[in-house]
């Protein structure tokens, strides 16, 4: 069977087609994102922020603790401590580059 919306093939033991359930998937989760980036824009919502064992911080998916912004995976392997920060420059200073950015954009974008 071939995707009526990608034409990639859909593997005869899945019932859809696995790139299109991703991106599906992909784009609901970002959408949760913003609804919590509005709180965190008006300072009722935390980061959840992830320190790994060699110092660096991340920004948690709010409903995914696995994965940052960033993209990241934060198995809990890696995760030394996990904190839940208010969003501000002190906070932001510690953290990814690449997080950080994206959630300035998110929190910007949630507070127009």
């Amino acid at each position: 069977m071939t995707c009526q919306k990608c034409n990639n093939p859909i593997p005869d033991d899945m019932l859809a087609c696995p790139l299109c359930v991703r991106e599906k998937s992909d784009a609901a989760l970002r959408e949760h994102q913003r609804y919590y980036l509005r709180g965190v824009a008006a300072g009722d919502t935390s980061l959840r922020v992830a320190r790994l064992r060699n110092h660096e911080q991340h920004i948690e998916l709010f409903g995914d603790d696995d994965t940052a912004f960033c993209g990241l995976d934060l198995s809990s392997r890696v995760v030394q401590q996990r904190l839940r920060l208010p969003y501000g420059s002190a906070t932001m200073a510690t953290i990814c580059a690449e997080c950080r950015d994206i959630v300035d954009r998110g929190v910007k974008e949630a507070s127009e």
